[in-house]
């Protein structure tokens, strides 16, 4: 018991060993702890509506930097994960929605930088949300002109660029 009041602030210790079987048995301790702070027992459960409101908040501001990009994937990962773990969403679906929730700005560079990594890609299978994540605090900190790249990456792909509405990565795509 004694060990876990190194790593809480002053007021919470104080309050803790005063709990009734604070020396006597740790379970029932950390029984009396969770009694004092009711407001932790009303966990609310996490539901796709929430998860598909965020992704259409995201999508419909203002374009990420490589710092609010971090917001969004915790932000995302705490509705994402549980409903992956309840199999409410399969990993396809997870990957979707968030791809889904880039502004179009953001999308349009952070295809073009993925592209560069798998130009033989299928477009029709969604990006990895690991790979949009770390892609994503890279290129949009960076000072890359697209433009550059844009010529590059139409040598490799055999032509130009294709079509948001194309690819199914338009509008309404998911």
């Amino acid at each position: 018991c004694e060990q876990v009041l190194r790593y809480i602030p002053d007021d919470a210790m104080n309050l803790w060993v005063e709990l009734e079987k604070f020396k006597e048995n740790y379970e029932e301790w950390k029984g009396k702890i969770r009694d004092v702070y009711p407001e932790l027992k009303e966990v609310r459960k996490v539901k796709l509506p929430d998860l598909q409101r965020l992704v259409q908040e995201t999508r419909n501001g203002v374009p990420l930097t490589d710092k609010t990009v971090m917001t969004y994937y915790r932000a995302f990962i705490t509705l994402s994960k549980p409903l992956r773990r309840t199999g409410k969403i399969a990993k396809l679906d997870e990957d979707n929605y968030f791809w889904q929730g880039f502004p179009e700005s953001n999308s349009r560079v952070l295809d073009r930088r993925l592209l560069i990594d798998e130009p033989a890609r299928s477009l029709d299978e969604p990006w990895e949300m690991e790979k949009v994540y770390e892609v994503a605090q890279k290129v949009l900190g960076s000072s890359t002109r697209w433009s550059d790249v844009e010529g590059e990456l139409a040598g490799a792909r055999g032509g130009g660029w294709m079509k948001d509405e194309e690819r199914g990565r338009g509008e309404g795509a998911g």
